[in-house]
């Protein structure tokens, strides 16, 4: 999880600055807090998210999975959609889960009743050193209360993949943008070349799957 790692101001922002203009400091007040014994909160639970729980594995994660729509045997033995468990725990709502996390990452789709899901009262249930990362839609959160959070301290850093206005450059950014503890992709954080190949691939196939009656995977409509 980069993102959680790079928006994590360890230093303090005149230390921040300091680093930047080459000014000499400790070396160790420019390393941020790792994920080794870390709690990850969840929200959603598709395939993505499954990905990154298996990256957090090595490093002993927490996992903590808020995502009410999902079944109850979703990344356990008896799930054959994916190819091995996931050690994770349930949670049965935001309140439960928000006190406890390091880091919060957001997995849902964008649907009216996830549309600002995390706003300025689910950002203050939060600790002050969490951080947020967010690769799933951008609305999920609402932007005008993270801002005001991180700027009192009330949380540690984000990481954006998505923003409620994209492409995301220029004013769209809005406050979150001129943030020291913010990072900011153009939706683009999961795209190599061998992953844009890949999905093109897999278009055509579903298209020619389509085409041959074999009926739509992945439907949308």
């Amino acid at each position: 999880m980069p993102d959680a790692h790079a928006c994590h101001p360890s230093p303090g922002q005149g230390d921040l600055n300091a680093h930047r203009s080459g000014e000499r400091i400790p070396s160790i007040m420019a390393l941020s807090p790792g994920l080794q014994g870390k709690t990850v909160g969840l929200v959603g639970m598709g395939d993505i998210a499954y990905e990154l729980c298996k990256l957090l594995l090595p490093f002993r994660c927490r996992i903590l999975v808020f995502s009410p729509t999902s079944s109850p045997t979703r990344w356990t033995t008896a799930d054959n959609r994916y190819p091995e468990a996931i050690p994770h725990q349930r949670v049965g709502s935001l309140e439960e889960l928000l006190p406890q996390v390091d880091v919060l990452s957001i997995h849902c789709p964008l649907t009216p009743s996830t549309r600002n899901l995390i706003s300025s009262r689910e950002l203050g249930m939060m600790k002050p050193s969490a951080v947020i990362v967010n690769t799933a839609r951008g609305g999920i959160i609402d932007e005008l209360a993270l801002a005001e959070a991180l700027k009192k301290g009330k949380l540690a850093g984000a990481g954006l993949d998505v923003m409620a206005t994209e492409p995301a450059y220029g004013e769209n950014l809005g406050e979150l943008g001129k943030m020291l503890n913010v990072v900011i992709l153009p939706h683009l954080g999961g795209s190599t070349d061998e992953i844009t190949q890949q999905g093109c691939v897999k278009a055509v196939d579903i298209m020619a799957d389509y085409l041959d009656g074999k009926g739509a995977v992945n439907r949308v409509v």
